[in-house]
């Protein structure tokens, strides 16, 4: 979506209230947890061609390994880079296929474990991940900071909130899940920091742009906040929780009404309907009128 040129300053900041913050990080849970639970595994077989696109390259990288597979079945490398790949193409259930076969052999396989909680995540199976990271644990003596972030994440999802906190206050590397966690505390105030530090350990993490914006606005700069969100989905174009406060930003910030209503109607033709701002309202939102009608298509 284009952004309108502004030739005005934008008008003197306002406080943003807690329950805006709170919306944009109930659209980003799932992203948070990719950004906590990725790593990477050495090896794989991933396209060098630089002159194929991104989809491109996951493609000959997909074929690649499918053929390292079929050459040797107990290559682990090659599947746990399957899994990955199959992830990223958002092909949930051959992604979950190789992690499971994975982790039927290894049940600490960190790779593999790491996808397979996220997948876990997305499909709301809370317990069932939590279950298998416990019993790691219990066999490891301790988990990488990555699925404990990972885990702290489910158990907030199920309300395990002292647990959750738990895990997140002994993670000492930034990351934009326990950005994500600090936000949602009563020391929401204080994550300007931490946001900061888990994008610069991480600038290609939409996420944590998207952190990062929430935080600028809470210390009162739009105009930086509205650049991340920006950014954020740059990174990743699909990313609603930045086009919720991008509507949030162009409207109550910058008083463009029509911009506001731009993205929330890129927001809601993603099939997002969580609008706890009550942005719909704001909008004299209508989804049979021909705006809705443009973000139903």
């Amino acid at each position: 979506m284009t952004h309108p040129e502004r030739h005005l300053q934008p008008p003197a900041p306002r406080p943003l209230p807690r329950t805006r913050v709170r919306t944009a990080l109930r659209a980003l849970g799932g992203l948070a947890l990719l950004a906590a639970v990725g790593c990477t595994a050495p090896g794989g077989r991933p396209s060098t061609d630089a002159s194929l696109d991104p989809a491109a390259a996951r493609r000959a990288a997909i074929e690649s390994n499918r053929a390292a597979l079929t050459r040797a079945p107990g290559d682990v490398d090659a599947r746990w880079q399957l899994a990955r790949l199959y992830m990223d193409s958002d092909a949930a259930l051959l992604a979950r296929a190789h992690c499971d076969t994975l982790l039927n052999r290894d049940p600490d396989h960190v790779g593999a474990l790491s996808i397979w909680s996220k997948l876990l995540f997305e499909s709301g199976e809370h317990e069932a991940a939590i279950a298998r990271l416990e019993e790691s644990r219990t066999r490891q003596g301790e988990l990488p900071e990555a699925l404990r972030a990972g885990l702290a994440l489910h158990y907030d999802a199920v309300g395990r909130w002292e647990d959750s906190a738990r895990e997140f206050d002994d993670l000492q590397t930034p990351s934009s899940a326990k950005v994500y966690h600090v936000l949602r505390s009563d020391d929401f105030m204080d994550a300007g920091a931490l946001a900061e530090a888990a994008l610069e350990r991480d600038p290609a993490s939409a996420a944590s742009h998207n952190n990062y914006g929430i935080t600028q606005l809470y210390a009162g700069e739009p105009e930086t906040a509205h650049a991340a969100f920006l950014q954020a989905l740059e990174l990743d174009p699909q990313l609603v929780g930045a086009m919720y406060n991008l509507a949030i930003v162009e409207t109550f910030y910058f008083f463009d009404e029509a911009a506001g209503r731009d993205w929330y109607a890129a927001y809601r033709a993603t099939g997002a309907v969580d609008d706890p701002d009550g942005l719909a309202e704001t909008f004299a939102w209508d989804e049979s009128s021909a705006v809705g009608r443009q973000a139903r298509r």
